[in-house]
């Protein structure tokens, strides 16, 4: 797992790692994460892994869905 970073950072750490165990049982998988709230900026230390995608998710807040 990463230290320091942003949620984003930590988010896609454990992301990572699963996708990393689980993929060498399932090579043809994609693993998909959401980020939303805390997650919504991309991390600044951790690069995403080539079999994880993620999917953004804006919040009302954020969009002009109010």
């Amino acid at each position: 797992m990463v230290k320091g970073g942003n949620k984003s950072d930590r988010l896609i750490s454990f992301v990572n790692y699963l996708a990393e165990k689980v993929g060498k049982i399932y090579p043809d998988k994609i693993f998909v994460t959401l980020a939303y709230q805390k997650t919504i900026l991309p991390p600044v230390k951790v690069k995403v892994a080539p079999n994880v995608r993620v999917l953004l998710c804006l919040y009302p807040p954020l969009t002009k869905c109010n």
